[in-house]
């Protein structure tokens, strides 16, 4: 039986290999910069088409995941990385290594599928 320590540690590492496309642009942000708000997040990811509570839910996700950290202050949210970029890149590939083994990290890395030259 796991005790609650190596459960949490389970989660926040399964978090790293279950994130979007945006979620990377938002880490990407947020590792150029120290803090940011809400707003500005809207304005260094640039894209028209997304809502300020579609990014909102998004941050509200990764916080969850453990990917950033929040900081409230009266009614401003501020927001930043959780793990910097070198970590967070180490811990990615430990977590793949584990899950597809040495076999799967070749295929990865080479672009080659099981049984292909």
């Amino acid at each position: 039986m796991q005790d609650d320590h190596s459960e949490s540690r389970a989660h926040e590492e399964l978090a790293l290999l279950r994130f979007g496309p945006l979620e990377g642009r938002v880490l990407a942000a947020l590792w150029s910069f120290e803090e940011v708000t809400l707003a500005d997040l809207q304005h260094l990811l640039a894209e028209p088409a997304l809502s300020t509570a579609s990014l909102r839910a998004v941050l509200d996700r990764m916080h969850l995941k453990r990917l950033i950290h929040l900081r409230k202050v009266h009614r401003t949210r501020y927001y930043r990385a959780a793990l910097d970029r070198a970590t967070f890149l180490r811990l990615l590939h430990a977590q793949l290594a584990g899950f597809l083994g040495a076999d799967g990290m070749r295929e990865l890395l080479h672009g080659t599928a099981a049984g292909e030259p």
